[in-house]
């Protein structure tokens, strides 16, 4: 079949990707370590709330090594500045509530979970 004329399409309005359906297998992907980054890499471009909460809920496990825990930051954050955040009130206060009740000797983990709090407040500032 040969691509239609730029005449031809000219009339016929403009197909988007439905993403709609997307995060559930990209999910599932992201919590398989063999394939978490480039998941996270996808889910940056997904704004929805189930997105954002995976990505933070494999960056502060510490079940992953720390260079995939920020790269799920950074996925976040990104997320963030285009979407904002699409967290409840409740899911903020446990994040806060989780970084408060981090170790001061578990430097790595206060570092992650302080990184994903600064994503959250980039719209404030």
């Amino acid at each position: 079949m040969e691509p239609e004329s730029e005449s031809e399409l000219a009339g016929k309005p403009l197909e988007v990707f439905n993403v709609s359906q997307l995060p559930e297998p990209v999910i599932r992907h992201l919590l398989n370590p063999k394939y978490t980054l480039e998941a996270a890499e996808v889910l940056k471009w997904i704004g929805t709330p189930k997105a954002q909460n995976n990505l933070i809920i494999v960056a502060t496990s510490g079940n992953v090594p720390l260079e995939t825990s920020m790269k799920c930051v950074e996925a976040l954050s990104h997320s963030i500045q285009r979407f904002g955040v699409l967290l409840t009130t409740g899911e903020i206060a446990r994040l806060y509530d989780l970084y408060n009740n981090t170790r001061k000797t578990e430097t790595e983990m206060l570092q992650i979970r302080g990184a994903v709090l600064d994503a959250l407040e980039q719209p404030l500032r």
